[in-house]
């Protein structure tokens, strides 16, 4: 691959992990590409020279893809020119092969088919975004966190409108009590240098993501670090402070300065998880730490004798509340997996 263009991509996130699923990197540089917006009938990517382009997904490969395997926002892919292109904006292309991500987030999607639906793709870092002009959710933080492998993507929470006092204390008690191994960013849009934390870490080639609730202000940091609006925002509603969905469908922006790449996301209604979720991370590590001193392996920390977890939460080193929201998130994972394991039979 020329230095230039390898340059380039690595602007975009590009990773050596991604060299070896190159066959012919002197033939193929050209043809890599990464979604940068995902519409119903064809994707926007950026090629390795920093231009916009459409993607359309080959017909030979469309036919044996499952739901998971379509290409989402933050995927790599290569592309071969569409004959039959009928574009005038942006040249189109055909998206022949989607490369393997290092890192995903899944979620089970809304309805009654029980999908697994990919959020983005080749993340390093997810911004978990709450706002004072809500109540803290902290069972929805705890879904949020067990959507990412930490051991891949760092979980950093954003306490976001912090300007409004009433509020403010014990939202940020509340996150600081129950998420103690998590980085905290307080930030509020009429002061632009709040962001300055976020920004360190959006260093070249770093892939991040904007997750939370609608309403919480996750648009308006975009377009604060993008320092222009390209993301449409709109005041929440009077009567109940909700948040309302502007933002309707996943979009990677590259960042002028520092060079990082910021995901913006829609508001999520529902976070269910798939039968790949992850229970290990900073969310419930205590849970998962006092759990290596139980007499079974397998304990589900109810009625088995001898159980560590219990016993802290009668010492009130962990809450009751906590405990239950971790048994109800392991009995959901088994019934995902049940439903899996029926579905691939």
């Amino acid at each position: 691959m020329k230095t230039e263009n390898k340059h380039y991509l690595k602007t975009l996130g590009w990773k050596d992990f991604f060299d070896h699923q190159i066959e012919n990197p002197e033939k193929d540089y050209h043809r890599i590409a990464r979604i940068t917006h995902e519409h119903k009938d064809h994707y926007v990517l950026m090629n390795n020279n920093g231009e916009k382009i459409i993607g359309l997904i080959s017909g030979k490969w469309k036919k044996n893809l499952q739901e998971q395997d379509y290409p989402s926002v933050g995927d790599w892919v290569l592309t071969e020119t569409n004959p039959t292109s009928t574009q005038i904006k942006y040249p189109s292309f055909v998206i022949e092969k989607r490369l393997i991500p290092y890192s995903q987030i899944i979620r089970r999607a809304a309805g009654t088919q029980k999908k697994a639906q990919v959020l983005a793709s080749n993340i390093d870092i997810a911004f978990i975004v709450s706002s004072c002009n809500q109540e803290m959710d902290l069972k929805r933080i705890d879904r949020y966190i067990a959507l990412l492998d930490t051991k891949i993507i760092k979980p950093i929470l954003i306490l976001n409108k912090c300007d409004l006092e009433v509020s403010f204390q014990n939202n940020h008690e509340a996150l600081q009590k129950n998420f103690p191994q998590i980085p905290l960013i307080l930030t509020r849009s009429d002061q632009p240098e709040s962001l300055f934390p976020i920004q360190q870490l959006l260093t070249q080639g770093i892939t991040s993501v904007f997750l939370g609730s609608s309403g919480v202000g996750k648009s308006t940091l975009t377009n604060l670090l993008l320092g222009d609006s390209k993301q449409l925002v709109q005041p929440i509603r009077n009567d109940d402070s909700k948040g309302r969905h502007t933002t309707t469908s996943r979009t990677l922006f590259l960042l002028p300065t520092p060079l990082g790449i910021i995901i913006d996301t829609p508001g999520l209604r529902e976070i269910q998880l798939t039968e790949n979720f992850h229970l290990d991370g900073p969310a419930f590590s205590d849970i998962s730490q006092l759990a290596l001193a139980c007499r079974f392996s397998d304990c589900k920390h109810q009625t088995e004798p001898d159980c560590a977890v219990k016993l802290a939460v009668q010492k009130g080193e962990v809450s009751a509340q906590k405990l239950s929201h971790f048994q109800k998130l392991l009995k959901e994972n088994q019934k995902n997996y049940h439903s899996s394991s029926q579905r691939k039979k």
